[in-house]
């Protein structure tokens, strides 16, 4: 896989929902998605929008997955999942506090607390509520018939964070973008085809 996006350096990395902190847009070449990234010396934001109605329905009902693989390529080292669904709740969308015109879903803020951190796959993941994972930020919201989604977390770990990418400016980050269908029964179980892209990143060195 070669190297297909740039990270721009950013002073204000995660500060804003808007993508314009995480640097450039980059389509993903399927369901009208794109991949903004943005790092500072110790952090990495993403911004991902799509106007897919379906992969919209699948992001906030079913949760996105964020992959990252040091050095580049499609390992799943180390990966967020959010909003986390449960029953009851139809939607992850959350508020957008500042943001004219954002536009919140019924049930928002109902699943807007949770994510799921995974290690080594699909094989080891913990569930937290947001504020009890120093480090990490992440947001959904809707502005007219658009979904953004913004995310930020550490390049390295250490002290109280505990989670990180495990990269460094320069460095070559290998980003993931998935849905998976977690539900097992039900008519639209399966209804909506999965999503998943993988590109590399060159993170930004410096300003």
């Amino acid at each position: 896989m070669s190297l297909v996006m740039q990270s721009d350096w950013s002073v204000s990395a995660g500060r804003d929902v808007l993508p314009s902190p995480a640097g450039r847009f980059v389509s993903l070449g399927e369901r009208d998605a794109y991949l903004a990234v943005g790092n500072d010396s110790e952090r990495v934001m993403l911004a991902f929008t799509t106007t897919d109605p379906g992969l919209q329905d699948r992001v906030l009902n079913q949760g996105i997955f964020f992959w990252f693989s040091p050095g580049g390529g499609e390992r799943r080292a180390f990966g967020i999942r959010y909003p986390v669904a449960w029953s009851g709740s139809p939607t992850g969308l959350d508020a957008v506090p500042g943001q004219p015109g954002t536009v919140e879903g019924p049930g928002a803020g109902k699943t807007g607390n949770d994510l799921e951190v995974y290690a080594d796959g699909f094989r080891e993941h913990e569930r937290y509520a947001k504020a009890d994972v120093p480090g990490l930020e992440v947001s959904t919201g809707r502005r007219a018939d658009t979904l953004f989604y913004t995310l930020m977390v550490p390049l390295a770990g250490h002290g109280h964070d505990a989670y990180a990418v495990t990269a460094a400016p320069g460095d070559v980050l290998g980003i993931g973008i998935e849905t998976r269908d977690t539900r097992t029964t039900g008519e639209s179980a399966g209804s909506i085809l999965p999503f998943i892209v993988w590109r590399n990143v060159r993170l930004a060195a410096g300003p």
